[in-house]
């Protein structure tokens, strides 16, 4: 059994989806301290809805979500400001303002979340681009760079305020297969050297076996979870077929 300071999320009997419309139902799990886990599953299962539930963009239907043993769900205004500061998300395509160069798009939870100075601000937002080798680039548009330096310029935003959490939604998604590898590496490095919890929304098999030490498996049929351990032994149980054949690229 998990000892609380090991787990850093625990869902219980959560229900989630959109109005009167259920998209997964009686989840329960946990995501522990330090480690990369990954949510996978078919088209149209809930992943990212899943995802912005964990970081408070969204209220569940019913059940609730705890992170440090603290209640997201029920949290008022100010205690769920202060949850939020040990959060990054990097959103699928980077969600980057357009009309903001890529300083100011790294300064920006600096602004929303802290009380620094200008000046201690736009340092500490150089240092977390120079982080992912965007130094030179801090006056760009991200109209003006590529979609690679696009992710991690949101990679840097995302790592503003030094998260203890960090999600990342498709973050391979429309980059090539040698960009899509140099961010798997980089979440690795993350996790690594800065101990940082990383949740991840992907359906890229080759990413999952890469990165992930644990994955949940939504089934959109049964709406709901149907499967939580290695992508490892998850890719060699046919005990569930569903997820036996999303594995092992078989078609459903």
């Amino acid at each position: 059994m998990e000892t609380e300071n090991r787990t850093i999320f625990e869902v219980k009997d959560l229900s989630i989806g959109y109005g009167s419309r259920v998209v997964m139902e009686r989840l329960n799990f946990t995501v522990r301290k330090g480690e990369i886990f990954v949510i996978c599953g078919g088209s149209g299962c809930g992943k990212s809805t899943l995802l912005k539930h964990l970081f408070g963009l969204y209220t569940p239907i019913s059940g609730d979500i705890l992170f440090k043993g603290k209640s997201l769900v029920n949290a008022g205004e100010e205690e769920k400001a202060e949850m939020l500061k040990d959060m990054g998300v990097m959103f699928q395509g980077g969600a980057l303002f357009g009309s903001d160069t890529l300083l100011e798009n790294v300064m920006l939870p600096m602004q929303e979340y802290t009380d620094f100075s200008p000046e201690l601000m736009e340092r500490s937002a150089r240092y977390k681009l120079a982080l992912f080798n965007l130094s030179g680039f801090e006056h760009f548009l991200p109209s003006e760079i590529s979609g690679g330096m696009k992710k991690r310029a949101a990679l840097s935003r995302a790592m503003a305020l030094d998260p203890e959490v960090l999600f990342f939604d498709e973050p391979s998604a429309g980059l090539d297969p040698r960009s899509s590898a140099t961010l798997d590496d980089t979440i690795l490095q993350l996790n690594a050297s800065l101990g940082t919890t990383i949740i991840i929304v992907t359906h890229e098999l080759d990413s999952i076996f890469k990165v992930a030490q644990r994955v949940l498996f939504l089934d959109v049929d049964k709406k709901t979870m149907t499967a939580l351990d290695s992508p490892e032994k998850l890719r060699e149980d046919k005990s569930n077929e569903t997820v036996w054949n999303f594995f092992n690229r078989t078609p459903f």
